[in-house]
């Protein structure tokens, strides 16, 4: 949709602060967007939008991430929004269990993200990109590893990218099946810091008269939030 072209046009401009997409039809793969271009926003208002508990999560996330400059975020009556059950429903981010199939449309803003998140995935738990991506075909000859420009990694604005995501815990020697060690690993990535958990709390609190905000934020963070 224009939007999503909108926001990842925002990306590069760092002068960028505030920040309101209220009742623009921003979805939860805007919300995605969002969150992978637009961290040195600090005040977000993103109020009456088709959300659901998908994109709201993806901001919540964005406002919990340590290198995240997110402070002051309005996100009101967002609750509708639902994820079709198509190819994009299919390929939705999972913080939790990214792996799968992917087919990605990389013209579109919401595949280039998505395909973004993954990288970070492999930047956070140091995983060679070559283990992690399987099976790669580009429409375009062999695709280029992405690299990190200005903090954000460049990957083509073009192209059919087909792979399978793998979370390549071989590679430090820990057993797939050994889900203790697994787990150890994954609790020893970052976690909320004081600030952070102090802005979610106070977001709760904000909504104190609001049961259906409440039930939404929680349905977010229930699930794949971290």
């Amino acid at each position: 949709t224009a939007i999503d072209f909108f926001l990842q046009a925002m990306a590069g401009n760092h002068s960028l602060k505030k920040l309101d997409v209220s009742a623009n039809h921003v979805s939860h793969q805007g919300a995605l967007i969002i969150e992978d271009s637009l961290t040195h926003v600090v005040e977000l208002k993103i109020s009456e939008n088709v959300l659901g508990s998908v994109g709201v999560r993806c901001i919540l996330r964005l406002l919990a991430t340590e290198s995240s400059g997110l402070r002051f975020l309005t996100m009101d009556d967002c609750h509708q929004g639902v994820v079709l059950d198509d190819q994009d429903g299919q390929q939705v981010f999972s913080y939790a269990n990214p792996s799968g199939r992917y087919n990605l449309d990389l013209s579109r803003p919401y595949h280039r993200s998505l395909l973004r998140m993954l990288c970070k995935i492999c930047e956070r738990f140091q995983m060679p990109f070559s283990t992690a991506f399987v099976d790669v075909k580009y429409s375009h000859g062999d695709y280029p590893e992405p690299e990190l420009v200005d903090g954000i990694f460049a990957v083509p604005d073009v192209g059919q990218l087909k792979f399978i995501f793998v979370i390549a815990w071989q590679k430090e020697g820990i057993d797939p099946w050994d889900f203790a060690r697994v787990l150890k690993k994954n609790w020893r990535s970052p976690r909320l810091t004081l600030q952070k958990a102090a802005e979610l709390l106070l977001l709760w609190k904000m909504h104190a008269e609001q049961r259906e905000q409440r039930r939404l934020f929680l349905e977010a963070l229930g699930r794949n939030f971290n």
